[in-house]
């Protein structure tokens, strides 16, 4: 990126989001993997979860989610909204409770693990 607005989180997470909101969720996951880990946040993954959403890529939003647990960010609620979508048209409805119910006791769950928890 020009101009030396790689290192900043709003642009980086902006930039994430504008590709997804333009139907461009390669690009998303791109601009995604340009930012650092350590200037990764809730939001970026949030934007890329949201990209893969629109496009319909739920696969992809399940195991993008689950790197994001595991890499220990606690997801928001759009991130949540995007996985529950994910397992919705998946029908991986133990994944999606699990989820619901970890998100109702304030846990995140792995969603390579479903069942109740």
């Amino acid at each position: 990126m020009k101009l030396g607005f790689q290192h900043d989180e709003h642009v980086q997470n902006s930039l994430i989001s504008f590709y997804g909101k333009c139907g461009e969720p390669t690009m998303a996951r791109r601009a995604f993997d340009r930012t650092e880990a350590g200037e990764r946040t809730a939001a970026s993954w949030s934007a890329l979860l949201a990209a893969y959403t629109r496009a319909g890529l739920w696969g992809e939003c399940l195991e993008s989610f689950g790197a994001m647990v595991r890499e220990g960010w606690r997801p928001d609620e759009s991130s949540m909204v995007s996985a529950l979508s994910a397992c919705a048209h998946l029908g991986a409805y133990d994944v999606g409770r699990s989820i619901h119910c970890a998100l109702r006791r304030g846990r995140v769950p792995d969603p390579r693990q479903p069942g109740p928890r």
